[in-house]
């Protein structure tokens, strides 16, 4: 009864209504017990006036990235989620946000956030070391991983970022560049312009230094994506180009016929399969 108790309170709070009353009552039957449950709600909470505070804001910007609108009705998870969209921004070095209930005469709640912006730059480098799968029999062995990214902060005060980075293996080099921002224009819509290159050495065998051949991968996308309470839906689109280089013809000191059919190229494509 105690945890059913607790569920009609949450769903009380879920439209609004923040300081529910719920009791009940045990009525005998005929030799059985039946429970009637009182509820008082009470004056729905609605949300009132958000007041910013934190120097260099653009009220407006971070009025639109907001999950509420002034005059919805209350609601602890939008508060929650508040915090949680902030803090996945990475420009903000602390995020506060109190509650203001004012009980008369429109049983408003305002909501006061506090915003200190973090350093505008940050340099990250990695250094490292690496053992890879036995289950791939290319990659199988060891390597040095080494990179480094560069990212600066709400570079055009629109809430956004920019990120650069890359990372370089014994088999691998990948780099990025991407340009983030929560809004498109003055929908709440991530967006995202991403630029990519990659490239990857195929050692003839495990362990080997040389190499059967060398793949290609560079492209540009741009992504949108719309975040709600209980779902995410997204779309991206883009251009990548793919190239295969340096591929070996065949090695002096070992039987040119054991590496004849060692690459199997699509037709169609000119890749491998």
């Amino acid at each position: 009864m105690d945890k059913q108790k607790i569920i009609l309170e949450k769903e009380c709070k879920k439209y609004g209504y923040v300081n529910p009353i719920v009791a009940y009552e045990l009525i005998e039957n005929e030799g059985a017990y039946n429970v009637l449950w009182k509820v008082k709600t009470g004056q729905k909470i609605k949300f009132g006036k958000t007041i910013l505070k934190g120097s260099s804001l653009d009220h407006k910007k971070i009025i639109n990235f907001l999950p509420y609108k002034q005059g919805d009705i209350w609601s602890k998870e939008r508060i929650h989620n508040v915090y949680t969209r902030f803090r996945n921004l990475g420009i903000y070095k602390s995020i506060g946000v109190q509650q203001n209930i004012i009980k008369e005469p429109d049983q408003l709640c305002d909501v006061i956030i506090t915003l200190e912006e973090d350093d505008p730059f940050e340099v990250k480098l990695r250094c490292g070391f690496q053992q890879i799968s036995k289950n791939f029999a290319f990659k199988k062995g060891s390597s040095y991983k080494i990179g480094g990214g560069f990212i600066w902060k709400n570079p055009l005060d629109r809430l956004d970022s920019l990120t650069i980075d890359s990372t370089i293996t014994r088999f691998e080099r990948r780099s990025f560049i991407a340009y983030k921002q929560p809004l498109f224009f003055s929908i709440p819509l991530e967006t995202v312009f991403k630029g990519y290159s990659n490239s990857y050495q195929n050692p003839v065998t495990a362990g080997s230094r040389k190499i059967l051949y060398e793949a290609l991968q560079d492209g540009v996308l741009v992504g949108l994506t719309s975040k709600q309470e209980h779902m995410q839906i997204g779309i991206t689109t883009g251009f990548e180009w793919m190239k295969i280089k340096n591929i070996s013809e065949g090695f002096s000191f070992f039987n040119k016929s054991l590496f004849a059919d060692s690459l199997c190229f699509n037709s169609d494509t000119g890749l491998p399969p």
